[in-house]
């Protein structure tokens, strides 16, 4: 519908959402903070502030010019972008609910949501630096508990809707975008981004002991100058020593939102201040974080050991506190080509000898693996894998032959590519032999050169089937975990890509993508896998999506022009999905009882159909975090169906089985099975449907992409194929095995990709 409300009781007056973007919104925003119910969900902070006479009298002074108010950007009915000008500009700094915010806002980029209400819940008890203040004692009130764990379990709940609505408010904003740039520069001057091997816990207690301290509480320093007696002398505010480079990130952060806090990154050969250098004059007033990336002071180790301890103000003993044993799971590295190239190089343990700057030669190698994956082809398997195909007619140098063969030592299903990846290592080093790789004392770095290159080419191949409106793709969000040698999503990628016995899943495909420009974690996702089901995946720096979803009928006219998802920036209230987890998802169960079709099914006329079919994506009333496609025919709604089953049923290529087949020892059968026809007026009719054993059934006359849709909404799983061409050029008798059942929809053109 086009009818248009006014926002203005969401407290966003300056824009307007259509009729069915307001109705997913407020469906959503039960179970999902999101920039539409801040307010709302900010309330419960001020009831909180009151009951307890909670009272923010003033700021340290490198917080008194803060800022909440920014714009931001909302992706509303088929991801249409909405620019929302004026957020969060009625936070007070001076409020409970605007500290918190802060709070939100700095950590955001660096802890997940469980860890930022852990943070919060300090807050809330007064254990969070000192701005935060009681104007009647405690006992006047024996309810309030200084203790994070006596905080409501009913309460946890609205503390992270809260935290859904801050982060939704600030994605793609002005200041997280000159977040990400200055977090990216960082990175690449301390090259410390990658080589964190710090547990999240540990990475938490320091975030923690941070906040406290911007938040105005004292700091370990002065105590311990207090204890002894004397006084600390700075030109600066305030200094925080600090091995942690998320402390740092939280800095900068702090920095992005007005806050006059600078980092200052030690190294070996200098040191450097971000985002820039800070006058004298303002020094007073400022909070530096002074990150070290070399060997500290011994009076600077002093106190960095004794602040790794466990802080007395934390309660960690909820089960979502809890160290799970991996150590990269919540570091995210942001930046362009070259943070992610770096990033890489390391985790493969590839350091280049060769003339040149190394930086140089990473771009050379990527840009190689670049260009052969352009020259890769992506090709669904009959099951619905993707896989990457190589027609390999070069021929080998003969000094490359041991680099082929080492690097299938190292992995068999990267035997494909083997040939093509060691002439190109080859090209680089232009040695004359390499058996001496075969020596555990010699030179191993072209192994992990051709690691490095492996890894490049899966990540350029997945770019080609990626759809992006906005032209970000070189902005990387990259999570070390997907990193891991046995476990890490990228680095499982072209191994399983190129090898047809394996495939990639379309799930596989969102979760690496998800972790490669989103972030995502198995943390930040609530510790639950990708399955079947999932259609997109809420991570936290961006929103991945199987493109369908955003437009069916395109995808069915020509499978999206290659284009498999879609990666998007900016909040998504009106995107159905798991608040713990993040996942979009289709039902699990059929949405309507199928009809069972024999050999005796006659089809009804087909000339009465005059209108198209409309296809709109919904929340499913059932459970409005689940999401269903609604089908309407001349303003009545036909039937509900499932998004996972239309996007599977649409993928399976007959006409790939078909080669397969041919190629094969198949022998078809002396018989053609029987074969019924269904028009679209019959499926008007039927809707879901099933077939008995041993015959065919054949869908026709799907012209209109909302038809096909449709129909792959009620096919059976698992049997239905897609057929590109005529009934005429439809040979069953090579594709139907005894006592089996198929059903073909039939799209006209010839289904090239």
């Amino acid at each position: 519908m086009t009818l248009i409300l006014n926002t203005a009781s969401w407290g966003i007056s300056s824009i307007q959402l259509g009729l069915n973007e307001i109705a997913s919104a407020v469906t959503i925003s039960k179970f999902c903070g999101s920039v539409f119910t801040r307010r709302e969900n900010a309330n419960l902070f001020d009831i909180f502030e009151s009951k307890f006479s909670i009272d923010v009298p003033e700021l340290p002074v490198w917080l008194e010019n803060i800022r909440f108010s920014r714009s931001c950007n909302v992706l509303g009915e088929r991801m249409r972008r909405i620019h929302i000008p004026e957020v969060m500009e009625d936070v007070d700094k001076f409020s409970l609910s605007g500290v918190a915010t802060f709070v939100v806002l700095c950590t955001r980029f660096v802890e997940d949501q469980s860890n930022i209400r852990r943070l919060l819940e300090n807050l809330l008890v007064g254990g969070l630096g000192g701005v935060v203040r009681r104007t009647k004692d405690k006992d006047e009130d024996f309810s309030y508990n200084s203790s994070a764990a006596g905080i409501a379990y009913s309460f946890k709940p609205h503390i992270e809707k809260f935290i859904s609505s801050c982060i939704d408010s600030d994605r793609d904003s002005d200041q997280s975008n000159r977040l990400r740039q200055w977090m990216a520069q960082l990175a690449e001057y301390g090259s410390i981004g990658w080589r964190t091997t710090d547990p999240s816990e540990r990475r938490y207690k320091a975030s923690l002991s941070l906040v406290s301290e911007i938040m105005g509480g004292t700091s370990l320093e002065d105590d311990m100058a207090r204890w002894n007696g004397t006084a600390t002398l700075s030109e600066w505010a305030r200094v925080h020593d600090t091995l942690h480079v998320t402390s740092a990130y939280i800095a900068l952060s702090a920095a992005a939102n007005g806050a006059a806090v600078a980092v200052q990154c030690m190294t070996a050969n200098g040191c450097r201040y971000f985002p820039g250098e800070i006058p004298v004059i303002e020094k007073k007033s400022t909070f530096l974080v002074r990150l070290w990336t070399c060997q500290p002071p011994e009076d600077v180790l002093g106190i960095l050991r004794y602040s790794s301890g466990n802080d007395p103000t934390d309660d960690s003993s909820g089960q979502d506190g809890k160290e799970l044993g991996d150590s990269d799971t919540g570091f995210v590295v942001f930046g362009g080509l070259l943070e992610l190239a770096i990033c890489v190089a390391q985790k493969v343990d590839f350091h280049p000898t060769l003339e040149g700057e190394p930086k140089e030669i990473l771009l050379q190698v990527w840009g190689t693996g670049a260009r052969i994956a352009h020259r890769l082809r992506w090709h669904v398997h009959r099951d619905g894998l993707f896989f990457l195909q190589w027609e390999d007619q070069s021929t080998l140098p003969p000094q490359a032959l041991t680099l082929s063969k080492i690097l299938q030592a190292s992995d068999g299903k990267l035997k494909k590519i083997s040939r093509i990846v060691a002439a190109a290592i080859h090209d680089l080093y232009r040695l004359d032999d390499y058996t001496r790789l075969c020596d555990p004392e010699g030179s191993m770095e072209m192994l992990p050169a051709m690691e490095f290159l492996v890894t490049a080419i899966g990540i350029e191949s997945l770019r080609k089937l990626v759809y992006s409106r906005d032209h970000r793709l070189d902005q990387y969000a990259l999570s070390l975990a997907a990193l891991a040698p046995i476990c890490g999503a990228v680095r499982r990628f072209t191994p399983e890509a190129v090898s047809e016995s394996h495939g990639i899943s379309p799930q596989s495909l969102l979760w690496t993508a998800s972790t490669i420009w989103g972030g995502a974690t198995l943390r930040s996702q609530g510790f639950s896998h990708v399955d079947e089901l999932v259609l997109g995946i809420v991570a936290p720096h961006c929103t991945v999506i199987l493109d369908m979803i955003r437009d069916p009928q395109a995808f069915a006219t020509s499978l999206a022009d290659g284009k498999v998802f879609s990666i998007w920036h900016g909040a998504v209230p009106m995107l159905p999905r798991d608040p713990q987890t993040g996942f979009c998802k289709s039902p699990a169960r059929a949405l309507g009882e199928p009809t069972e079709l024999r050999a005796d099914f006659k089809p009804r006329n087909n000339g009465g159909l005059t209108g198209t079919k409309v296809i709109t994506f919904e929340p499913f009333l059932g459970d409005p975090t689940l999401s269903v496609f609604c089908c309407w025919y001349y303003g009545n709604l036909i039937a509900e169906i499932q998004p996972a089953k239309v996007f599977k049923n649409l993928l399976r290529n007959h006409d790939f089985h078909m080669q397969k087949a041919r190629k094969g020892h198949y022998t078809p059968p002396e018989n053609t099975p029987p074969t019924i026809l269904i028009t679209p007026s019959a499926l008007l009719e039927i809707t879901h449907f099933d077939i008995s054993d041993n015959m065919v059934a054949i869908l026709d006359e799907m012209d209109h992409p909302g038809w096909r849709v449709y129909a792959a909404g009620c096919c059976p799983e698992n049997i239905t194929y897609v057929h590109h061409g005529t009934r005429e050029t439809l040979d069953l008798s090579q594709f139907v095995k005894p006592r089996g059942r198929r059903v073909v929809m039939i799209i006209p053109g010839n289904g090239e990709s």
